[in-house]
């Protein structure tokens, strides 16, 4: 204790002015460079210092102290806690000189509480950490430091430094080899702040630093790189298992980060600035979600701008939005590139490249490879060249360009020379999709002995150039084939209005770079034309002649028809008979009745007056049904048709029989006879109950009696019935 108070007050100064009492866990007082190697023990952690503050006054209270310089090194950790002190003054690690700290262990420096001056570790020299990691805090509260040195240094070979403290986390000035970062409090919490790699040293003020060898992955996005403790920001995201940046609603105006791709595109690339940059090693992928714009600022004071830029294999694919503008640099504005291969599917994005003396939308180049093609495989996408000497919407410059579904509107239609829509110096093929390819210089070129493959599943395919729709370029005496697996036109001006002429299909590929536009599949334009080879149907009775529509540039025939002329009207003169013209059956009396028909298409009349006549009629079928002859009517035979139910009586005197006549019965007096009044006798027809009443003469009353009497009147009876039988037979007479 007195060898340690006397030794502090001959280095102490403004600090430490009045220490009594010095107490240490471990103290070297030699002058010898002073080591502690930390063992693992049968692997046991035996290596922890618990100090506790003694008394209450004018004292100090350390875990390691020594008067030389001290080395720290071994296979296990060292951890000194300085708890519950109420010295003047409490260090958990101390040294005259200077503090090494080496080897495998995760060692801690700590004063967890302190009445007054407190520190993690403090030495009269240097600090240096070459590997392993180290932690030093000063207490909370009361003059605190985490590190109290001349010079702090943090190897690139070092894992982790850690310090806090109330007032500085480190007090000194600091060399780091690897990054760290700052926060203005004491926890470590809330925004903080990127501590660049320094070698030559600095003195940062913070209340909490960390130096870590924080893993890299090569990215950046926006101003930020993104590294372990770093895969967020606003609008952005980055999962380093599958190597993917997440665009969410990500809006960026800006310069990005400064000089990151020097270097590249054949070292020669300097002065650069790009918003999003990927560096790494790996396939890089960016998702799109939501609505996502990135607009660099204009400054052509940089040599090149760039939007959004890959050294690797990159896709973008999504269901969002991404609109991507470049600046205007002095040399380059790439708004997407890839020094390998771009792959583009799904959501709408466009990519404008600002004003520069090479201003491209989508450019893949690697000077080094051929792997550097580039793919639209679904989507909305559009490429444009706004301003520049060398103008490309599109530029695979080693690698082949495949548009296998979605829609490309490449546009270089702005460029001081010959902008291109879409260039590459290999095969280029499309299907599934659908493509327009402008520039006021060509449309689509390419530099070699390059063939461009236009299939049949194409939906729409239009190129136009100023100079060329397809065709090599910078007087390239090389031709350039199209393989077309449907028709197509081709234009002698590149607006489309002059020397149209149609393309064949060609399987072994033509050269068509005598066209400024040209159009697969061709797109008819058909109109009415009444050429033989276009009827369809000739005219009829009720009906027009019927055309197929043809194309007036190919005259190709299509599907659509329509109708020219007037029909020929009907022919009613043909007398047809058959079922179809029948109007009425053959009867008993009249023959069958026909409507006149068309003698060209068999149509029968509507007119109920044109009608014919054909055949006989049917004639009667009659049968006879006999009448009986009667007491008063004669008998006959009444012939009935059995189809119209025509009926006669016979006239065939073989076929009338007689009247049978009465047979009267004896009769029986009605009415008996007065001397005043006649009687009435009536008699019944015994056959048919038929009857007739006679007439009784008055009674006459005489004087004779006897049998003169009983004669006079069997003399009228007998002159009664005569009379009866006068009466009948005259009826017989006139019967039938």
């Amino acid at each position: 204790k007195q060898y340690i108070y006397d030794n502090m007050h001959s280095f102490s100064e403004t600090t430490i002015q009045d220490i009594d009492t010095a107490y240490a866990a471990i103290a070297y007082l030699g002058t010898d460079e002073f080591n502690i190697f930390v063992d693992d023990v049968d692997g046991g952690d035996n290596s922890f210092l618990d100090v506790l503050g003694e008394g209450d006054g004018d004292i100090g209270t350390f875990g390691i102290y020594s008067l030389a310089s001290l080395n720290i090194s071994g296979i296990d950790r060292i951890e000194v806690y300085i708890a519950d002190s109420k010295a003047q003054l409490s260090c958990a690690m101390y040294s005259t000189g200077d503090i090494t700290i080496n080897g495998n262990g995760e060692h801690t420096f700590d004063v967890t509480s302190s009445r007054e001056n407190s520190f993690g570790i403090w030495a009269k020299g240097n600090v240096t950490l070459e590997t392993g990691w180290l932690k030093a805090s000063g207490s909370k509260s009361g003059n605190s430091k985490g590190i109290l040195a001349n010079t702090v240094t943090v190897k690139d070979t070092a894992e982790c430094l850690t310090a806090q403290g109330s007032i500085r986390a480190i007090d000194a000035t600091v060399i780091n080899g690897i990054e760290g970062r700052g926060w203005n409090n004491y926890n470590g919490t809330g925004e903080k702040t990127i501590l660049p790699v320094n070698e030559a040293g600095a003195s940062p003020e913070y209340k909490k630093i960390r130096f870590y060898a924080f893993e890299h992955y090569g990215l950046w996005v926006g101003d930020t790189e993104v590294v372990q403790d770093i895969l967020s920001g606003e609008g952005w995201s980055y999962t380093p298992s599958t190597n993917t940046l997440t665009l969410n609603n990500f809006n960026y105006n800006g310069y990005g980060t400064t000089n990151a791709m020097n270097g590249t595109y054949g070292s020669s690339i300097q002065n650069s600035r790009a918003v999003i940059i990927y560096k790494g090693n790996d396939k890089f992928n960016i998702s799109v979600k939501g609505e996502n714009r990135i607009e660099q600022t204009d400054d052509d004071s940089f040599e090149s701008c760039f939007g959004i830029c890959s050294l690797q294999d990159l896709t973008i694919s999504g269901d969002g939005t991404l609109e991507v503008y470049a600046g205007d640099a002095n040399q380059r504005s790439w708004a997407l590139t890839s020094y390998k291969e771009i792959t583009l599917a799904g959501g709408k994005f466009s990519f404008i490249a600002g004003a520069a003396r090479s201003a491209i939308g989508i450019h893949t180049y690697n000077s080094m490879s051929n792997d550097c093609s580039f793919e639209i495989k679904s989507g909305d996408i559009t490429a444009k060249s706004i301003y520049g000497k060398y103008c490309y919407a599109i530029c695979a410059d080693l690698g082949h360009v495949t548009v296998s579904g979605g829609k490309i509107n490449a546009y270089a239609d702005s460029a001081t020379a010959k902008g291109v829509g879409i260039y590459t110096n290999s095969d280029a093929t499309f299907k599934d999709c659908e493509v327009e390819a402008v520039g006021n210089g060509f449309g689509i070129a390419c530099w070699g002995n390059i063939k461009f493959t236009i299939e049949d599943t194409v939906r729409t395919f239009s190129a136009c150039g100023g100079e060329a729709a397809i065709s090599s370029t910078y007087g390239n005496s090389i031709e350039t084939y199209v393989i077309n697996g449907v028709l197509g036109l081709g234009w002698s001006d590149a607006a489309g209005t002059e020397g149209v002429t149609l393309i064949p299909v060609s399987t072994e590929g033509a050269n068509l770079s005598s066209y400024k536009k040209v159009e697969f599949p061709h797109v008819h334009d058909f109109t009415e034309n009444t050429d033989a080879e276009y009827l369809k149907d000739e005219a009829t009775c009720t009906e027009a002649a019927v055309y197929y529509k043809s194309c007036s540039v190919c005259d190709a025939k299509g599907t659509e028809t329509f109708s020219s002329g007037e029909p020929n009207g009907h022919d009613f003169t043909a007398n047809t008979v058959g079922e179809r013209y029948l109007v009425s059956e053959a009867d008993c009396t009249d023959p069958a009745v026909y409507k006149i028909s068309c003698s060209v298409c068999g149509e029968p009349s509507d007119n109920e007056d044109d009608t014919f006549t054909s055949g006989e009629p049917k004639g009667h079928d009659y049968v006879g049904v006999v009448t009986d002859p009667t007491c008063e009517e004669a008998g006959y035979t009444t012939y009935t048709c059995s189809v119209c139910s025509d009926s006669y009586v016979s006239d065939d005197p073989a076929e009338i029989v007689a009247p049978t006549g009465h047979v009267w019965g004896s009769g029986r007096v009605a009415k008996e006879a007065t001397e005043s009044a006649e009687g009435e006798m009536v008699y019944v027809c015994l056959t048919c109950g038929g009857t007739k009443t006679e007439v009784i003469p008055k009674v006459e009353v005489s004087k004779q009696t006897g049998d003169n009497f009983v004669f006079i009147t069997f003399i009228a009876a007998i002159a009664l019935i005569s009379g009866a039988a006068a009466v009948v037979l005259k009826k017989r007479t006139f019967g039938r």
